[in-house]
């Protein structure tokens, strides 16, 4: 039993010995870059019998057959050693892909590998084409048509609008601009955008339609009523059939319209209110000619932070009556003459017995500088020009005894916290502008040509100076006005 246990160990030892030596020669055939030449050696050599090298031959050519590929050329030009082992070479694939490819392989294969015969194109000059040509006389130059332009026509309404007419008959159509010289350049440098937003506002509903009522009313009538803004100006576009031409601009002045004896926070109102159902709207309209004094007083009330209140009282010191002057304009056209607001200043003080508060802007420096100069030594000043926020000016303007200004945005601010105000007003509209409260009043003259409301363009004659309406109103009248307002006031607190 030992003996056959080593014969056949001995066996097993032998034949792993001739394929150890088969697979080396077969690895030593992999090496080789010509099969022919693995296979003679592998013969002659008389390492392993005809069978392993055909086997070998076999496996080395099935190797090396899977480089024989788009992907196995890619992959096989990656490693080196593949490369040399089977000869791969771009010629070889070429050879061997090439009608592959061809039949409906790939086309990126095809064209980096495979070249394409170019065929020649036969060229042509522009003098073999050939283009019929007729050849036609110039026309004779006749006498002009005569050109047939539409009368113009220019009117003025009742309400001050211009207007210009020209008629034609080709068409039953009347085409109406309304345009309005005023543009996106007004708008402030915080609110750019505000002008092409309120133009594009115009249709979406008015006090007597709402947005989809004008819809509605502009498809029956057959009317187009557009609406746009730019540099310098804005307009209302409608086109409209003639014959319905009245009901048309009825329609289109419900959508801008524009009331002249309405206060402007009430137009403002009115388009909140039909942008916004459901808001406030604008208070009982006026009659025209109504006195600025008659105007309702807003239903609202701006209140005051208690830390705004503390800060003003910081600011004003140990003076517990004042007086409050906004001297600034805002505007040439609309700024009264500093000496005779430093005079009206100093009388007001004395006969109330306040210090004075100057407020104003740090632009407006200059100006306030000028009327505290003019201003009496007797009579205690504080400066605030600059100084405060808008939160913290509303609580010095609350605690006034009387705010003496223009037309200016302080005296709307003065209004809304109820402290009382004496308005100097020169070409601005007090019917559109006055203070929205009880507690004001108008100070201005009647001249033929005032107010003209002219404030972003005033009249040629009106600037370079102060204008007529301002320089009739006197320090007299000012003086009072303004203590009527006080003693009205401090007996409705007694």
């Amino acid at each position: 039993m030992m003996h056959l246990k080593r014969t056949t160990f001995v066996a097993f030892i032998v034949l792993a010995m001739l394929v150890g030596a088969g697979l080396g020669v077969y690895g030593q055939c992999y090496r080789k870059t010509d099969d022919a030449k693995c296979k003679s050696e592998m013969q002659t050599s008389n390492q392993v019998s005809p069978e392993i090298a055909k086997s070998c031959n076999a496996r080395a050519a099935e190797f090396c057959k899977r480089y024989q590929t788009q992907e196995g050329f890619l992959k096989a030009k990656a490693d080196e050693n593949a490369a040399q082992l089977c000869g791969v070479t771009t010629a070889s694939v070429k050879a061997a892909q090439c009608p592959k490819a061809a039949q409906g392989g790939s086309l990126a294969f095809l064209g980096a590998y495979c070249p394409v015969e170019a065929k020649p194109v036969a060229q042509k000059s522009t003098a073999d084409i050939k283009v019929a040509s007729v050849k036609r006389d110039m026309p004779g130059v006749g006498a002009p048509e005569s050109l047939d332009f539409p009368t113009i026509e220019r009117t003025t309404l009742s309400n001050g609008l211009k207007v210009t007419y020209a008629q034609r008959t080709a068409a039953p159509l009347t085409h109406v601009v309304l345009s309005f010289d005023a543009g996106m350049a007004a708008d402030k440098p915080g609110a750019r955008g505000l002008q092409n937003m309120a133009m594009a506002m115009l249709d979406e509903g008015t006090a007597t339609r709402s947005a989809q009522q004008i819809a509605e009313d502009k498809e029956r009538l057959g009317a187009v009523l557009s609406s746009a803004g730019g540099t310098d100006r804005s307009s209302v576009t409608l086109s409209a059939l003639t014959a319905n031409l009245a009901p048309s601009l009825e329609l289109m002045t419900d959508v801008v319209e524009h009331r002249p004896d309405r206060h402007t926070s009430d137009n403002a109102a009115a388009l909140v209110a039909a942008a916004f159902p459901g808001s406030p709207g604008p208070s009982p309209r006026l009659s025209p000619g109504a006195e600025p004094a008659a105007q309702p007083a807003a239903d609202f009330r701006l209140d005051v932070p208690d830390d705004a209140r503390l800060a003003a009282r910081a600011l004003i010191g140990p003076h517990p009556r004042y007086i409050v002057v906004h001297a600034s304009g805002g505007r040439a056209i609309k700024q009264w003459d500093l000496d005779r607001f430093a005079a009206a200043t100093a009388a007001i003080a004395r006969a109330v017995g306040a210090a004075v508060v100057l407020s104003g802007a740090p632009g407006d420096a200059p100006l306030t500088a000028q009327v505290r100069a003019a201003l009496p030594a007797d009579i205690a000043v504080v400066d605030l020009t600059g100084r405060p926020d808008l939160l913290v000016l509303a609580a010095v303007l609350e605690g006034a005894r009387l705010v003496l200004t223009g037309d200016t945005g302080p005296m709307h601010l003065a209004a809304a916290v109820r402290a009382p105000v004496v308005a100097i007003f020169g070409p601005s509209m007090p019917v559109r502008y006055a203070p929205r409260s009880t507690a004001h009043r108008v100070v201005r003259v009647d001249l033929w040509c005032a107010p003209c409301n002219m404030i972003r363009k005033p009249p040629a004659r009106c600037q370079g100076h102060t204008p007529d309406c301002l320089t009739g109103v006197t320090v007299e009248a000012v003086i009072a006005a303004a203590l009527s307002l006080v003693a009205e006031t401090e007996a409705a607190r007694a």
